[in-house]
């Protein structure tokens, strides 16, 4: 009779609720993961972003521990977050990344963040800039358009500085997705109206 031991290994899966804000300073990225880990717990997260992102803050110090790894391979960072306490059933993971600020005219390609080891990898995903850009989609790679109120109804837009503009939104199912933008300055428009000049003189008032 032999013994056969098997590992019991986590079942992850996520949906991802973020936005992009694309500034002239500074791009931001904030949002949450919601994990349902199942069969086993976790004492450690990965999320994989472009390596222009860095981490900010998990914004809950209960949740990780120190300052987040980072690992750089092949145009892709890796963030590792070590837990304080395992993470089994519903966990969601607060997130806010920073870059270099890209709201200049041109064009973007914009991709969520990739939730290591997860089997579905799902989300709803916001691309906004200032109020005096005029974004619009140009590409989409496994992303469909979805309803803005739904970034509205998930709380998360209270997160958005109030100098961005309404966000485009889209929905995916699948990874690796990524879309891509284009930036353009919003033209002025000039109303031009009449001058009348008003003379007053001892003769009465001339127009």
């Amino acid at each position: 009779m032999s013994l056969q031991i098997e590992k019991i290994t986590p079942r992850i899966r996520s949906f991802t609720t973020s936005v992009v804000s694309l500034g002239k300073e500074d791009d931001v990225w904030v949002g949450w993961i919601d994990y349902e880990i199942t069969r086993a717990g976790v004492f450690r997260l990965e999320i994989k972003v472009p390596p222009r992102w860095s981490w900010d803050s998990v914004r809950d110090p209960s949740t990780a521990v120190d300052y987040p790894e980072t690992i750089d391979a092949g145009g892709v960072r890796t963030i590792v977050l070590n837990l304080k306490s395992k993470a089994l059933g519903a966990f969601r993971l607060p997130l806010r990344l920073t870059a270099p600020g890209s709201a200049n005219p041109g064009e973007a390609t914009i991709a969520p963040p990739i939730v290591a080891g997860s089997e579905q990898d799902r989300g709803l995903f916001g691309v906004s800039a200032p109020k005096a850009i005029d974004l619009s989609t140009l590409e989409r790679e496994k992303m469909t358009p979805a309803d803005v109120d739904e970034l509205f109804r998930s709380g998360i837009m209270t997160q958005v500085g109030a100098e961005a503009g309404m966000p485009l939104t889209y929905s995916y199912r699948e990874q690796p997705a990524s879309v891509k933008v284009k930036l353009e300055a919003k033209k002025t428009k000039v109303d031009l109206l009449a001058q009348h000049l008003v003379e007053v003189s001892d003769g009465g008032v001339k127009l």
